[in-house]
C-alpha cells in the first residue's frame, strides 16, 4: 500500500526508529548531541564524539561531519571554535601539547587585534637607508 510507504518517511517514524541506530534521519536531541560531542572531544574524535549520541554509530557520525564539512561550514568553524575556548578556558583536562595545538590553530583561523599588529612589528628594516657619520 503506497500510502502506508509513505507514512514511513514522516517525521514521527523516524524518530522512533532512531531508537534502534538504524536510521539515517537525525533528531533535533542527535543534532545537538553531535555538537556538544564535538565541542567537548574536537573536530575529528569521532569514537569519542559517537558516545556522546548513543543512538547513531561512529559511521553516522563521520558521514554527519562529513555533510557540514561539505555543506555547513560555518557550522564547522564554530564548533571548532567553541571546541578551541573550552580547551582555552579548561586546560587541565587536556594535555598540555593538545592545548597549544588547538589554541594556535583557532588563533590562525580567527585573527584577533592582537596577532593584526604585531605584523608592522615584523616589518624588515631597509638596507637602503644611509646612515649619516
Amino acid at each position: 500500500n503506497y500510502s502506508t510507504k509513505s507514512s514511513v518517511s514522516g517525521s514521527d517514524s523516524a524518530t522512533s526508529s532512531n531508537a534502534g541506530g538504524s536510521s539515517s534521519l537525525w533528531t533535533e536531541e542527535e543534532r545537538e548531541q553531535f555538537k556538544m560531542g564535538v565541542i567537548v572531544n574536537g573536530w575529528g574524535s569521532w569514537t569519542e564524539v559517537a558516545k556522546n549520541v548513543p543512538t547513531k554509530t561512529t559511521a553516522q557520525i563521520r558521514s554527519r561531519a562529513l555533510y557540514i564539512k561539505r555543506h555547513k561550514q560555518d557550522e564547522e568553524a564554530r564548533l571548532k571554535a567553541e571546541h578551541a575556548k573550552l580547551v582555552s578556558r579548561n586546560p587541565q583536562l587536556y594535555s598540555s601539547g593538545y592545548v597549544s595545538q588547538v589554541t594556535s590553530a583557532a588563533t590562525a583561523e580567527k585573527p584577533t587585534d592582537v596577532a593584526v599588529e604585531p605584523a608592522a612589528v615584523v616589518k624588515p628594516k631597509s638596507p637602503k637607508s644611509p646612515k649619516s657619520p
